[in-house]
């Protein structure tokens, strides 16, 4: 009897030690949806609380990557000033030489999280993130091909998975969308054909799956624009349709409610949402339409237009209220307005050869791109009186291209990108100086190496 009692109470004490854990690993942080104090949400960086969080460097979801000691594709964070400044100390060796290290710089997930769709972003207390599927199928395979979508509580120093990928090697589209006090996580799976949004709170909540959905955008700006706040997204005709050519565009309150039909018909693209305005293109043409909380029909004549050229290479800003796209074509770096069907266009540089242009961003009255995995700045606007319209090279490093891994990003007048470690073979974050230099020179290492 008595080895009876014992056996029962020690069950009872495991229960309870369980129950402990488990209680203490919901204990998060609450979910809001705030970015104050965030700089640049969705990249390789993002500055916040006077920590600068950036993915270490990147490498391919393989078995080796993931089940060993991932510090470079890991996510790191060095302290920073106000300004975004990385603080260092500074001493000096016997001959004199300076020598720099960082103030502080931590190890935050160790994770593989430089990959195709890595990103960052914080909201609130939480840091959120994607990483490869370590999970195994029946047959005991790592399913690396899908990607886990995760959050790290910053206070509890917690990890949370939100969502995982329905198909490996799926086309992934996906944002944080705000409503109200509320965050949303939406996510569209190409080859799955299917459009998630999910409510984050204490747990994550799924509020509607689209299946059959043909293409979707979701804007994660988080401005207060009404077209940021919806979602959306384009079916191809059902049998029940009378007109059965072109798409149907809708779009969506990431709640599900407010749902309208915008077009149907038309070969319609979505392109990208600034301002206040969706950006669409239809037969060669750009269109932009305002956003309201009501019932809105996408329009197709001269007053919408944007430009009338379908270009490849394209970045689109919203100005004074009016919409201004940069692109590159026929070796012309050339600026586009188009206001009720009055278009301005000026070149702001020439090439001598058909170089191959990618745009990253702009900062201020500057464009910044790469040719041939050189880093330059060419002005687009307030030029000042003789100042010569020629691109500046920013640094002699060349960074490795966007293909399959995360995009350049820029915060606090640095670019943030990665480039190789040629003694290695392996590729580490690096950061350039906007501002304009003396001299270009190499791009300075930000980070661990392994």
């Amino acid at each position: 009897m008595k080895k009876i009692i014992k056996s029962l109470f020690a069950f009872v004490l495991c229960l309870c030690t369980l129950f402990t854990f488990t209680a203490c690993d919901n204990n998060l942080s609450a979910t809001t949806n705030s970015s104050e104090g965030v700089v640049s949400n969705g990249g390789v960086s993002v500055y916040y609380d006077g920590w600068l969080y950036f993915v270490n460097g990147t490498k391919t979801a393989s078995k080796s990557n993931v089940t060993g000691n991932i510090v470079n594709g890991a996510l790191y964070r060095v302290k920073a000033d106000a300004e975004g400044n990385i603080l260092y100390n500074t001493t000096t060796d016997d001959d004199g030489n300076e020598i720099k290290s960082f103030d502080q710089i931590e190890l935050v997930i160790n994770k593989l999280v430089g990959f195709k769709y890595g990103s960052i972003r914080i909201y609130g207390d939480f840091l959120y993130y994607t990483t490869p599927c370590t999970e195994k199928n029946k047959s005991g395979e790592m399913l690396y091909g899908k990607t886990e979508f995760r959050r790290y509580d910053l206070v509890n120093k917690k990890d949370q998975l939100l969502y995982t990928s329905n198909a490996s090697d799926d086309d992934l589209t996906f944002g944080f969308v705000k409503q109200s006090t509320s965050l949303y996580l939406v996510i569209f799976e190409k080859n799955s054909a299917t459009l998630t949004s999910l409510l984050m709170g204490d747990k994550v909540t799924s509020v509607f799956v689209k299946e059959e959905v043909k293409s979707a955008l979701i804007s994660d700006e988080n401005t207060d624009s009404v077209a940021d706040g919806y979602v959306y997204y384009t079916l191809s005709y059902g049998d029940d349709d009378v007109v059965k050519r072109g798409v149907k565009v809708y779009k969506v309150l990431p709640d599900g409610k407010g749902e309208i039909l915008m077009n149907s018909g038309k070969d319609v693209t979505l392109l990208t949402v600034k301002g206040d305005k969706l950006i669409y293109s239809y037969d060669s043409a750009i269109y932009a339409k305002a956003i309201t909380s009501g019932e809105d029909t996408l329009s197709f004549d001269a007053d919408a237009a944007v430009c009338y050229n379908n270009y490849e290479n394209i970045i689109f800003l919203a100005q004074d209220g009016k919409l201004t796209v940069l692109v590159y074509e026929d070796e012309v770096l050339r600026s586009i307005t188009w206001n009720n069907g009055v278009m301005t266009n000026q070149n702001f540089h020439e090439f001598d050869s058909d170089e191959k242009i990618t745009f990253i961003g702009v900062d201020g009255d500057w464009v910044i791109y790469q040719s041939s995995s050189i880093i330059y700045k060419s002005k687009f606007q307030n030029w000042a009186d003789e100042e010569e319209k020629i691109p500046v090279q920013l640094s002699t490093s060349k960074i490795k291209d966007a293909d399959e891994l995360m995009a350049p990003e820029i915060i606090n007048g640095y670019l943030y990108c990665f480039c190789e470690d040629s003694s290695t073979n392996l590729t580490y974050m690096y950061r350039i100086k906007l501002e304009t230099p003396d001299e270009a020179k190499a791009a300075e290492f930000i980070g661990l190496a392994e």
